[in-house]
C-alpha cells in the first residue's frame, strides 16, 4: 500500500461526511437569515430562526469535531523534524 491508498483509504467517507456536514450548517444559518427576513416583511416566523441557529450550531460543531478526530488519526503520518545534536531543528 503507498502513501496515497493510506491518506485517501478509509478516510473519504469521513471526508465527505463533514463536507456534507459543513453544508447544512450552510444551509440552516440561511434558514434562521431567512427567518430574520420574515419579520422585515410582516410574516414572523420565529421558529425559522430557532430552528437554523440550533441546526446550524449543531451541524457545525459536529464537523469540528468529527474533522479533529480525522487529524488525530492521521498524526502517524508526520514526519520527524530533522535536529541538531542539541535537539534544535533545523531550518
Amino acid at each position: 500500500m503507498n502513501a496515497g491508498e493510506k491518506l485517501c483509504g478509509k478516510g473519504h467517507k469521513m471526508r465527505f461526511f463533514v463536507l456534507v456536514l459543513c453544508l447544512g450548517t450552510l444551509v440552516m444559518y440561511g434558514r434562521a437569515i431567512a427567518g430574520l427576513w420574515s419579520f422585515i416583511i410582516g410574516d414572523p416566523r420565529p421558529w425559522m430562526i430557532v430552528s437554523g441557529l440550533i441546526g446550524g450550531t449543531l451541524s457545525g460543531g459536529i464537523a469540528i469535531l468529527l474533522w479533529k478526530k480525522r487529524l488525530r488519526e492521521l498524526e502517524w503520518i508526520r514526519e520527524p523534524e530533522e535536529t541538531t545534536e542539541d535537539g534544535e531543528p533545523l531550518h
